[in-house]
């Protein structure tokens, strides 16, 4: 799904300045660290909050979403009984055509449901598809019963779009991550190593321990730089 004119109906439910480290590490760490990661293109547009290394959006539409109103859209989703889908991919790659590539943690119960041979709804939707044909009924009920739906868990027989219904969700940047790690504590080189909801959590653990320790050097070279990270929420014990 094309997603980057559309950001706006989604809700975006964190503020860049709070202290997010910890709630997203608590939801992360409830994934099964095995499970590969979905990605979401995502460009924040205009909304500050929207853009940062760790965003948590509302997944509840207020508006529609591209391709809502094709007819073979419209009828896998309700024959998948998905009200408001956010489409997320498996793919980091193909997440980079729809916008800056997040990895998206779901937070709570969520359900994934994908089909093999549909890397985009939309395009699968559009007249003449290779896939459901000239909105052939019977070609389209093939492609529904293709449809795989799995409760709390990800698919790890696929590698294109996924459809996941869900309240609320972490996206997070990797990329800022590994970027804003130096030196030693840098284990990460680039993004393709972020495989795994395992390797998200050491990397944005690792961030942490490189962080502390640039906090720890910093207060010793001006002590009154402590009220500034504690109005940022840095943790009291980091600080003493």
């Amino acid at each position: 799904m094309r997603l980057k004119k559309y950001i706006s109906e989604m809700s975006v439910l964190s503020n860049r300045k709070d202290w997010l480290y910890t709630e997203v590490l608590d939801d992360l760490k409830k994934m099964d660290k095995s499970d590969p990661i979905m990605w979401r293109g995502w460009n924040g547009g205009k909304n500050f909050h929207a853009t940062g290394w760790m965003v948590k959006v509302g997944s509840q539409r207020e508006g529609g979403y591209k391709g809502k109103m094709l007819p073979v859209v419209r009828q896998i989703l309700a024959a998948l009984k998905i009200d408001s889908p956010v489409f997320a991919t498996m793919s980091h790659s193909q997440a980079t055509f729809f916008g800056t590539p997040y990895a998206l943690v779901p937070i709570g119960s969520y359900k994934v449901s994908y089909n093999a041979l549909i890397n985009d709804l939309a395009g699968a939707g559009q007249e003449k598809s290779s896939v459901v044909g000239d909105y052939d009924q019977e070609a389209l009920q093939a492609v529904i019963n293709d449809y795989k739906t799995l409760n709390n868990d990800i698919p790890k027989d696929n590698d294109g779009e996924v459809l996941l219904t869900v309240d609320k969700y972490w996206l997070i940047s990797a990329n800022m991550f590994i970027r804003e790690t130096k030196g030693n504590f840098r284990i990460y080189q680039n993004v393709n190593e972020i495989k795994t909801y395992g390797d998200l959590i050491n990397l944005i653990e690792n961030y942490l321990k490189y962080y502390k320790w640039f906090i720890g050097k910093r207060m010793e070279e001006n002590p009154n730089r402590m009220k500034e990270y504690s109005a940022m929420g840095v943790p009291k014990e980091w600080l003493e």
